[in-house]
């Protein structure tokens, strides 16, 4: 089974838009993906209205064409609703949420459940 994530960004009515995603959702790979190709309001919001994405790719249509299942996005009010439905409801191990014009990710490992950036994340992880 693929490692299952979420991804969210804010939209105008300040809500909180995901989409979710079926394989490949780690740090490394999603978390790479998104600060390297959505890493704008813009192309956040873009690939967060999908709903659903079998494995993110370099830009939100081929994200899009190449899932096999559709769904609907789901909107948030508040933070602390999309962690938990992501964590509680679906059980996905990863989520992620753009905000103040940068990638933050949640593990859900993490007793804490501290929000963490991206960013920070890969450039100080150890090389493989």
């Amino acid at each position: 089974m693929g490692t299952r994530a979420l991804i969210a960004a804010y939209t105008t009515r300040k809500q909180i838009e995901s989409t979710y995603i079926f394989s490949d959702g780690y740090l490394e790979y999603t978390g790479k993906f998104l600060v390297k190709h959505y890493n704008n309001e813009g192309l956040a919001r873009e690939v967060c209205e999908i709903g659903y994405i079998s494995c993110l790719r370099e830009t939100a249509h081929e994200s899009e064409i190449s899932a096999r299942d559709k769904m609907e996005t789901d909107l948030f009010q508040e933070v602390e609703d999309y962690v938990d439905y992501a964590f509680d409801y679906i059980d996905v191990e990863f989520i992620y949420l753009f905000r103040e014009g940068q990638w933050f990710y949640m593990d859900q490992q993490d007793p804490v459940r501290a929000w963490h950036r991206v960013e920070r994340a890969l450039t100080s992880a150890p090389p493989c």
